[in-house]
């Protein structure tokens, strides 16, 4: 989060001496330089200069404050009109600029898994687009973490359904067809921190509520599901699944990586 804007520096300089005939000067502006980065609070106005002479003018305002890490600043405090000079009172400071949001990076696209064994390493994935944003297919991967049993880094991920179902549109497309899919498995030490990352190379966009669902298998079958750390038992039903991640031009937008 940025600092907080400067506060308004004092009032201008004393106007000219009473009694005198001469006109006074002008209070000098108010106001102190905006910290750099600057919090919620815009920086407070000065005080007018004090006017011993016939016209002593306002103070102006606080100086803008600097750009808020969160919220905008609050506008500055008007400045006071000069003491016995009869000027203007200080104008109003401009309040901070809004901060930019902070947190994680964020899809359109909401992810849901499905699996009914604890033995066969085998699941399904369904993407929902839904909106507005519409990603290509090509920069969209889903990421499984698995524990490598045979430690032999044997184990072979295959895309078994790849469908596309456009929402104005009835029928499927098949994702295998060219370009096609393709899959990547990563073994790891840890061996339970192993993963495939999988997608297809289409380079279509995906449209508001049209809706992938993968299928994957890991061979051999000597690779267990019940202990990989993606594996959720949804009884059949697509349900969330946070232990996926869900990577968009492979950056993380969903999901939480093993420890």
């Amino acid at each position: 989060m940025g600092g907080n804007a400067g506060d308004g520096g004092g009032g201008g300089a004393a106007g000219g001496v009473a009694g005198t005939g001469v006109t006074g000067t002008a209070g000098a502006t108010g106001g102190g330089t905006a910290g750099t980065g600057g919090g919620a609070t815009a920086g407070t106005g000065g005080s007018g200069g004090a006017a011993a002479g016939a016209s002593g003018a306002g103070g102006m305002a606080g100086a803008r404050g600097g750009t808020g890490g969160g919220t905008g600043g609050t506008a500055g405090v008007a400045g006071s009109a000069g003491a016995g000079g009869g000027g203007t009172g200080g104008v109003a400071g401009s309040s901070g600029g809004g901060g930019a949001t902070g947190g994680t990076n964020s899809s359109s696209l909401r992810l849901e898994y499905q699996n009914s064994s604890s033995t066969t390493t085998a699941f399904s994935v369904r993407l929902t687009n839904v909106g507005p944003a519409t990603p290509l297919i090509s920069t969209i991967k889903v990421r499984y973490y698995f524990r490598d049993d045979t430690t032999n880094r044997d184990a072979t991920p295959l895309i078994t359904v790849a469908t596309w179902k456009l929402a104005s549109a009835t029928t499927m497309i098949d994702l295998r067809q060219s370009p096609g899919c393709s899959t990547s498995a990563s073994f790891a030490t840890p061996p339970q921190s192993s993963y495939v990352d999988f997608g297809c190379a289409w380079t279509s966009p995906m449209n508001a509520q049209d809706v992938i669902t993968f299928t994957l298998a890991l061979n051999p079958s000597t690779q267990l599901a019940s202990n990989d750390y993606s594996y959720a038992d949804t009884a059949g039903a697509f349900t969330p699944n946070d232990h996926l991640l869900l990577l968009l031009n492979g950056l993380t937008v969903a999901g939480i990586a093993p420890p």
